[in-house]
């Protein structure tokens, strides 16, 4: 915007984040408002939680949200920005400000907080004016909040009006800086604008400069108020107040500033009307190449002129070609012209049909119909019946035409002669549009249709014609930039561009235009007449007298115009009907041969309305598919008016037999579905155009990774584009999730659908990538591979995509490594390209390599298949970098892929005999990173991490790992080469105590002196420090569960392997013989903020996370070395002196439950350590008396084999651990995690994670003694009874839940659930035992007949770990309310990991409840177990198991209220009881119609409750509603038949539903006024026998 010819720019007020994060310039996805013709772009600007402005040194805005732009004024090369003189430039005398917004439909407001969005603001802070929207701040919201509002300086609304969307609102403020006043204009899209105030006082504004200040508009958010902040920080909206973060904004168009004080905006009318969008374009009928048919610009003048009409609806459209020549008289056929009888031939046929008719029976008649129905359908009569009367209709009325038009017209006539005019609507010209083209003309009658005509009507000489153009103005002469030439014509001339298109000029015209003559034909007596377009009533100098005289062909013409019906007497120019008429008077109306004159359908809205795409893959407007021209080749498609394909015209089209058409259609699917992938990830600015796609991106996904696959197998361009589609869809779908190792990163299939399933399993998942047909596809790969006829490009797209493909399940990747010829193809065309290296050919690639080893890392099988091809990579260890062929960066990039290959086999134990029979270019590998030709730290890595697989299985190479040391700094980039080596060395000493002469005694001390001073005060020290600080960063990063950011999650790996290999090392430099802790360190190292390290770690959020429902597949695989330096800090932290074995214990109990899959060796260490710790002198130190039978028996290590089992469950199931070991080596069968939901389902084979039930897990086996594994497996010296299997595992549990809670970690202690779950199992252990006789045991002839819960050990065990749960211990325990629901706490999910997805919790408690009926005689810990599913908060079945169908058992739970096991007594009391079914049963066992006898304790109180409550309207607070006819019935059948006790206590009963409940007997001490309003209920309804015996107990 020019101000006094000085040039302005807008500067944002922002966030942190780039400008160009916070506004987008919209182009043609949200046109700009109507209002103004003036071409601009729309701009949305938005807000999210990084919209915190720092306003220079201050204090952050955290309080604000806020994305402005401001109008700032651009110094020039010698004068620096002068903001105030700038301002005042812009407000001084009358200025109008004018601005359009529109709400953004993707980003709405919340219309709670209040938004300030345009404003000027003078350095007061206050504004001259402003635009606000939603509720203001710190006041309720109303009903106008969904309203735009204009405020004055002192608040004023001055207007007011909803804020619709999809409407452009347009304002324009008018300050007058001198008088101080204000008024508003307003309108909506294109309508102008109109004064909706006078001009208003703004007296309140400060006077002169103080006045002024910056014109703002964007989004401003401002605060809830946050109740827990002080007075004042609540007044400081700008610091403090509650932003929800969520990311919102506005549209903005037409912001600009108008000086006024020469003329008055309110009466301005719009100087131009809108441009007329340019011709559409029609393709014709597919003709058998697959395009339509193209119209070529070098048509005819008529098919020009045909196009316009359609255009405009019938009438011309402005004129963007010559105007259109057409005929002015109707031509006759010559007397030469031979007739033609239409109807002889159908006379003919009629005649023949009909005698075949007559001859045929009814049978065959009917026989004949059927079949013609069945083809042509049963409508096909009707159809018949109106064709043979329009065609009677048009023989009769031609018949009448030829009558009339035979009389006056001679055997020998001369040939006729035609006028010709121009037919210009003079409505659709601008004034400024050149003057039409002159054209005179003399010729003999064009040649009838072939239809109409033989070959005798051509005429036979052509000369004396003469053809004459209008002389062009040099301003005549036009060239369109977008419409490129045809070949086959140039543009003479066009008219001249409107003020929206986009003209190169190339100079003026400097002569006239020649005349033509042709002189084939003789001349004609008339001349050319037009009207000119700038006075319509001005006639032409060129047109034909009123005298003229009129051409033989007239009155023939004219005659039979006047024979026509009445109805069609006079037909508007222009339709089909006037150009029958005209120029085919021998067709009669209906003929389809001129079917392609009748005037196209209109547009079907519903397509009009759909989604369009451009060639790009980007979406049309609907306002602009319309309007562009037809060369674009947007309009190929069988359907619509518009510019531009839709989804099914691509889809159809991609399967076309055209190559070239295929091509670029599969071209267009790949750019939309990578639009798709950017709008699922959530990329800013990709949705505009997308939106009703939104919600249906997986299912295009699914539909173009099918064209892509289809197209696979075809050659050239179709290939090559199909390669292209496949990449978008299975790569760059997600690129960043592509590049994750380590995990199968699989989406969630639908419950009972593996990765192996079978084809139609496969066809029901949601999976888009497991759905593929791989039997086809691969081959097809393959083929592709070894033919390399496709373009190398497409090639390498094609390889990733086998990447990714292997990435995503172990599964895919053994079906891709067993595809016949699949490796051997990729090695060929991708690694072993010739050497020498031809000159312009490809080189080898490292993905190839890349893939091998991903396909290695799958399965065992993969590996042992790839050693065979293996020894062809050892081409890039013997040439290294300085002698390849290739560039350093390419040949280095090489050999570090080739030796992460090798440590992948290395893994399995595979291929490690190269260490021998490589031993000299495996020295010479060596001898170049030690040399300083070599710089490349990922390649010191690779080493190192193949050198530490290779110890695992050979046990040398330390020397060559302290000489690496020397080559690192304490640059961050060498972090992950001085993990690799710490990690290496911590290998080789760990196989030196096994190997090596007094258990590696000499290596330690080597590696000991090599490494102290380094960490001590050296690089070792530096490097350690800032891996243990970006590690603390990253987590930070992570706190707000921010799932899908793959960096982010990415941050903690460089990091975490250097703090982790640090401490193993540390481990593996003690003496093997130390068991306490040492009396000094191997080398320092910074213990406290180690622990402090680790303990942020074990209780971070980011394990709620990875098994969370809907997180990633793959998010667990950034926790692997996290829960590997877990795993090291336990045995770390067990050597540092001031750990106590009580902390230990919980700091071993927590981390167990963080380790994930991969884990098992490491959690097989941990428990081996805990049961060891937990003896007879651990718990007596503590003040525990545990009877000595436990350990006379074995103490807990009877149920180490349990424990362990548990761990791995599935023998086959093997994945190896983030660091190798012998066991690993020779044991794995995987190197990579399964996806985190098959983790979360439990159904990947491995125990792993554990719950924080974990110390009963023994008790699952004893449940399961018939069909667990685990009886196979024990040691042949084990011999314990299930009594004292249960005393292990519930001491084991008491002991780990006291060592949690002392120490703090609290959340990793057994809930309450888990605890009274474990309990149930243990007296389920008799169900299905034959009652009253001893039972032999399936664990051994020892075991002990009696009933395990009534071991006096088992229950006091019990006992012991409940007693935390009951209502007297837990401090909620007495509460009236319910507690908020805890997921974690729940019976249905606690027993779900026992009983699987396929039995209920209902069907174990119902068997628990037989089993109590049947053995319990009134067993105290058994009855209290039966009460905790019957809360309220479960489901009504429980409580009408126990109340309805067995009450009889209720007599024998004595449990008291203090003893029952819960949260708070609130959950059994509130709700009240709606279930009609559970009511009554609490009826019948209170009266005693049902049970054994009186009930007691905390069963008769929850009866009493719901019966009282049911009863009295008083108890249920208005919260339910009182059915009034149940309460009657209630009363009544209480008093009737209950005992007097139970009366009173029904009558008198009350509680609270907030505070403390209120137990018995206090709870059947009714308050005065209570008894008041229950009597006065009485007295409306009740009998007086009822009343009687109530109201003594009211009064």
């Amino acid at each position: 915007m020019p101000v006094n010819n000085k040039q302005t720019s807008l500067s944002a007020v922002k966030g942190t984040e780039p400008s160009t994060y916070y506004t987008t310039f919209l182009g043609f996805s949200t046109p700009s408002t109507p209002l103004w013709t003036a071409p601009e772009q729309s701009i949305r600007i938005t807000i999210d939680n990084s919209s915190v402005f720092t306003p220079g040194s201050s204090a952050p805005q955290l309080g604000f949200r806020r994305t402005e732009l401001i109008a700032q004024s651009i110094p020039s090369p010698f004068v620096t920005a002068n903001q105030t003189a700038f301002d005042e430039q812009l407000e001084t005398g009358v200025t109008v400000f004018h601005f359009s917004v529109k709400a953004d439909d993707t980003r709405r407001l919340s219309f709670g907080h209040e938004y300030q969005v345009v404003w000027i603001e003078p350095d007061d802070g206050s504004h001259v004016f402003e635009l606000q929207l939603g509720t203001p701040f710190n006041t309720t919201p109303s009903e106008t909040a969904h309203a735009v509002k204009i405020r004055s300086h002192d608040l004023t609304e001055l207007f007011i009006v909803p804020f619709t969307p999809e409407e452009w609102h347009n304002f324009a403020v008018v300050v007058d800086w001198t008088k101080f006043t204000l008024a508003v204009l307003y309108s909506t899209n294109g309508s102008p604008l109109a004064a909706v105030t006078h001009s208003i006082p703004n007296t309140s504004a400060a006077k002169g400069p103080a006045g002024q200040g910056d014109f703002h508009f964007g989004v401003l958010k401002l605060p809830l108020i946050d109740p827990k902040n002080t007075p004042a920080e609540q007044a400081d909206v700008v610091h403090y107040g509650i932003q929800e973060g969520t990311t919102e904004g506005l549209i903005y168009s037409g912001v600009f500033v108008e000086d006024a004080r020469h003329g008055s905006i309110f009466e301005r009318k719009p100087t131009s009307s809108a441009p007329k969008p340019p011709n559409s374009f029609i393709a014709p009928a597919t003709r058998k190449t697959g395009f339509p048919a193209v119209q070529h610009r070098s048509k005819s003048a008529f098919a020009r002129g045909r196009e316009d009409l359609r255009s405009s609806n019938g009438s011309l459209a402005r004129l963007a070609e010559p105007p259109a020549v057409k005929p002015a008289a109707v031509p006759r056929a010559s007397l030469g012209m031979a007739a033609v009888d239409h109807g002889d031939w159908r006379k003919q046929v009629a005649s023949e049909n009909e005698k075949r008719v007559a001859a045929m029976t009814e049978e065959e008649r009917e026989q004949e119909k059927r079949e013609i129905e069945e083809r042509f359908g049963a409508d096909i009569g009707d159809i018949l019946l109106r064709a043979r009367r329009r065609r009677e209709a048009a023989e009769q009325q031609e018949s009448v035409a030829e009558e009339v038009g035979s009389e006056g017209v001679s055997e020998h006539s001369n040939p006729i002669v035609h006028d010709f005019a121009v037919d210009i609507d003079t409505e659709s010209i601008s004034r400024d549009s050149p003057p039409p083209l002159r054209v005179d003309t003399q010729s003999p009658p064009p040649s009838p249709p072939p239809i109409l005509s033989s070959a005798s009507t051509r005429p036979s000489s052509r000369t004396g014609r003469m053809l004459r153009f209008a002389d062009l103005k040099p301003q005549d002469i036009h060239v369109y930039e977008s419409a490129p030439p045809s070949p086959r014509r140039k543009p003479l001339a066009l008219p001249p561009p409107s003020d929206d298109d986009h003209a190169v000029s190339l100079g003026q015209w400097k002569a006239k235009m020649p005349s033509f003559a042709i002189k084939d034909l003789p001349p004609s007596p008339s001349d050319v007449h037009m009207t000119s377009p700038q006075n319509s009533e001005q006639q032409n100098p060129f047109s034909m007298p009123e005298d003229a005289p009129m051409s033989p062909g007239e009155p023939e013409a004219a005659a039979a115009q006047a024979a026509e019906p009445t109805i069609s007497q006079d037909p508007e120019e222009g339709t089909p009907e006037y150009i029958r008429r005209r120029f085919f008077p021998n067709a009669p109306a209906g003929d389809p041969n001129l079917e392609w004159i009748e005037s196209l359908p209109p547009p079907d809205p519903t397509l009009s309305a759909s989604l369009r795409f451009d060639l790009q893959g980007n979406p049309i407007p609907a306002s602009v598919s319309s309007t562009l021209p037809t060369h674009l080749g947007l309009h190929h498609h069988a359907e619509g008016t518009r510019a531009g394909y839709t989804l099914d015209d691509i889809f159809l089209l991609s399967r076309s037999s055209v190559p070239a058409q295929r091509a670029t259609m599969l071209g267009v699917l790949a750019k939309i579905v990578r639009r798709l992938g950017q709008m699922r990830r959530g990329i800013t600015g990709v949705e505009q155009g997308l939106e009703e796609l939104r919600g249906r991106e997986l299912e295009l996904r699914k539909r173009i990774l099918a064209a892509g696959v289809e197209a696979l197998g075809e050659k050239g361009s179709v290939g090559a584009m199909a390669i292209a589609v496949m990449w978008e869809c299975i790569v760059g779908w997600d690129e960043e999730v592509a590049v994750i190792d380590d995990v199968e990163l699989q989406d969630e299939q639908p419950a009972g659908l593996s990765s192996e399933g079978d084809d139609e399993k496969r066809k029901v998942a949601t999976d888009v990538i497991s759905a593929l047909p791989f039997d086809f596809l691969l081959p097809q790969i393959s083929a592709a591979f070894s033919a390399m006829a496709l373009p190398r490009d497409s090639l390498l797209k094609l390889l990733f995509v086998v990447h990714r493909l292997a990435k995503h399940t172990n599964a895919i990747a053994t079906a891709i490594t067993n595809t016949p010829s699949m490796i051997a193809s990729i090695l060929r065309t991708f690694v072993l390209t010739p050497i020498p290296h031809p000159e312009g050919t490809p080189g080898p690639t490292p993905l190839a390599i890349q893939v091998l080893t991903t396909l290695a890392l799958c399965s065992r099988e993969n590996a042992a298949t790839l050693v065979d091809p293996a020894d062809s990579l050892l081409r890039f260890v013997t040439s290294l970098p300085p002698s390849s062929p290739y560039s350093t960066l390419l040949a280095t990039s090489l050999l570090t892929s080739t030796l992460r290959f090798y440590a992948a086999l290395a893994s399995y134990g595979l291929y490690a005999h190269i260490a021998t029979t490589a031993s000299e270019p495996l020295s010479g590998l060596f001898s170049y990173i030690m040399s300083p030709a070599c710089n490349s730290r990922p390649l010191i890595a690779a080493y190192a991490q193949l050198l530490e697989a290779w110890i695992s299985k050979r046990g040398a190479g330390g020397d060559d790992l302290l000489a690496l040391r020397t080559q690192l700094s304490s640059d961050a980039r060498d972090a992950a080469a001085w993990a690799a080596i710490w990690n290496a060395l911590a290998a080789w000493l760990e196989g030196a105590q096994v190997n090596a002469v007094r258990a590696g005694e000499s290596e330690r001390a080597r590696v000991v002196a090599a490494v102290k001073g380094g960490f001590d005060s050296a690089a070792e020290k530096e490097v350690l420090a800032e891996a243990m600080a970006g590690l603390k960063r990253a987590l930070d990063g992570l706190s707000s569960g921010v799932v899908h950011e793959v960096q982010k999650w990415r941050a903690l790996d460089p990091h975490v392997h250097v703090v982790a290999g640090a401490m193993r090392l540390w481990l593996t430099c003690l003496p093997t013989a130390t068991v306490e802790s040492p009396t000094e360190p191997p080398f320092q190292l910074p213990f406290s903020l180690l622990a402090t390290l680790s303990g942020d770690i074990v209780l971070h959020r980011i394990w709620l996370f990875i098994y969370a429902e809907g997180s990633p597949a793959y998010l667990h695989a950034f926790c692997r070395p996290l829960t590997a330096l877990l795993a090291t800090y336990v045995r770390f932290s067990r050597q540092i002196p001031a750990t106590t074995d009580d902390l230990w214990l919980a700091q071993a109990c927590s981390v167990i439950i963080r380790l994930i899959p991969g884990d098992e060796d490491a959690a097989r260490m941990i428990i081996t350590q805990v049961l060891e710790l937990i003896n007879k002198a651990f718990l007596s130190s503590r003040g525990w008396s545990v009877p000595d039978s436990i350990w006379e028996r074995g103490g807990l290590q009877i149920i180490g084999p349990f424990l362990k089992f548990s761990l791995r469950p599935d023998k086959d199931v093997y994945v190896g651990p983030a660091w190798p070991t012998p066991r690993s080596i020779k044991h794995s069968v995987t190197q990579r995690l399964p996806p985190a939901w098959a983790v979360r389902r439990r159904i990947h084979g491995s125990g792993l994670p554990l719950s924080r039930d974990w110390t009963l897990l023994p008790l699952d086996h004893l449940l399961r003694s018939g069909t667990s594994p685990i009886w196979h497996m024990l040691p042949d010296d084990w011999d314990s009874s299930e009594t004292e299997v249960a005393r292990a595992a519930l001491l084991l549990a008491r002991s780990s839940r006291e060592a949690l809670l002392v120490n703090g970690l609290a959340s990793f202690a057994m809930r309450r659930a888990e605890a009274v779950f474990g309990c149930m199992k243990v007296f389920m252990l008799e169900h299905g035992q034959v009652q009253g006789a001893p039972s032999e045991s399936s664990v051994g002839p020892s075991i002990n007949s009696n009933e395990v819960f009534r071991d006096t050990i088992v229950n006091g065990l019990m006992e012991d770990l409940l007693a935390p749960y009951t209502l007297e211990a837990s401090p909620t325990g007495l509460l009236a309310s319910t507690l908020p629901d805890d997921p974690e706490d729940d019976l249905e999910r606690a027993a779900a990991r026992f009983l699987g997805p396929d039995t209920p919790f209902f069907q174990f408690y119902t068997d628990f409840v037989a089993l109590y009926d049947a053995v319990s005689f009134a067993h105290p810990l058994f009855a209290a177990l039966l009460l905790p599913p019957t809360a309220q908060r479960y489901a009504v079945d429980y409580r009408n198991l126990l109340y309805g169908e067995t009450p009889h058992v209720l007599a024998t739970v004595r449990t008291p209220v203090a003893r029952a096991i819960g949260g708070s007594v609130g959950e059994w009391l509130w709700p009240v009881e709606a279930d009609a079914r559970v009511v009554g049963a609490y009826l019948g066992v209170l009266l005693g119609r049902r049970g054994r006898g009186h009930v007691e304790g905390f069963v008769r109180l929850v009866i009493v409750h719901h019966v009282a409550a049911s009863i009295w309207p008083d108890l249920r607070g208005g919260r339910e509603q009182v059915v009034e006819e149940r309460a009657r019935k209630l009363l009544e059948a209480v008093v009737g038949q209950g005992r007097l006790d139970d009366v009173r206590e029904v009558v008198l009963y009350w509680q609270r539903r907030d505070g403390t409940a209120v137990l018995p007997p206090a709870c059947f001490g009714l308050e005065e006024e209570v008894k008041g309003a229950r009597r006065a209920w009485l007295e409306s309804w009740a009998p007086t026998e009822l009343k009687e015996r109530v109201v003594g107990l009211l009064a």
